[in-house]
């Protein structure tokens, strides 16, 4: 509701997914804006530790913010397709898709005010800040494409990683091949780390409300979803390609008839991501 009475103006609006940040430096803006707070309830510390944490508050803290309970799984993108769901009839011209710690994990607040009020599909990312030396560029893990953005080599290695649980796919290609038909397997997948976008309203409702909620589905079986991942990669080619959809992705999901991972398969690449990460440790 509260985004209908906006008039954005010359300012994007801010859906923001905070995970027991410090929301400061939103003082400075007067940007429309909505948060999701995922630590309402509490949470962990981070998605490494057991240590809890108690419920944010943030509501009592930012009086003046507009904020709501976040979905506590599935990383910031749950947040993300939660807005674009709940608002779909109702979007903004341009919404700014942003964690809460963006500024200072992802960009410095210098770039990030340059980048936030475009008019146009915008990474929030600082291709300036990249060490050009680092061990991922320098073995072709990574590349930087010609515009100044992170490529990622497309592996699939967070699908198969022990900490991030997985229920629906364990390769990117393979959601690829779920979500469009004949489309492009790439060697490097390109998107911003952090998964932060400005977007244009057109770019997102060329799909349609089904999509998102399938979207929503794969990532938010679990708090750190191998899957969530997996969608925070795969935004920049969904809102940029122009593949074709699958009639699977425009229904809604439909659990009988999907092939769901062998659990075999699973369990295999679950052992071996805790071997190789034994043997990292040793050397």
């Amino acid at each position: 509701m509260f985004i209908k009475k906006v008039k954005l103006g010359k300012l994007n609006f801010f859906c923001i997914s905070s995970y027991n940040n410090n929301l400061d430096w939103l003082n400075n803006y007067e940007n429309p804006h909505l948060i999701y707070d995922k630590t309402w309830d509490g949470g962990y510390k981070d998605n490494d530790s057991k240590l809890r944490i108690p419920p944010s508050h943030l509501k009592e803290k930012y009086p003046k913010f507009n904020i709501v309970r976040g979905n506590y799984r599935g990383y910031n993108v749950t947040d993300y397709l939660t807005f674009i769901i709940d608002n779909y009839d109702s979007l903004p011209d341009i919404t700014v898709f942003l964690k809460g710690n963006t500024i200072g994990r992802h960009v410095s607040e210098e770039v990030f005010k340059t980048l936030v009020n475009n008019k146009y599909f915008t990474c929030i990312e600082d291709w300036g800040s990249y060490d050009l030396k680092q061990r991922s560029l320098s073995n072709g893990y990574a590349m930087i494409s010609c515009e100044g953005g992170w490529m990622e080599k497309n592996t699939s290695w967070y699908l198969r990683h022990h900490k991030h649980p997985t229920k629906y796919f364990l390769s990117y290609n393979k959601f690829l091949s779920y979500t469009f038909n004949n489309p492009v397997f790439p060697k490097y997948i390109r998107f911003p780390p952090g998964g932060c976008f400005v977007v244009p309203k057109d770019y997102i409702i060329k799909y349609n409300k089904n999509f998102y909620k399938n979207l929503k589905l794969f990532a938010e079986h679990s708090r750190v979803s191998g899957e969530g991942q997996l969608i925070e990669r795969a935004l920049y080619t969904i809102w940029n390609c122009n593949f074709d959809v699958s009639e699977k992705m425009q229904s809604p999901f439909d659990e009988k008839s999907f092939t769901f991972p062998p659990h075999k398969l699973r369990i295999f690449y679950n052992f071996l991501s805790k071997f190789k990460s034994i043997i990292n440790k040793s050397t």
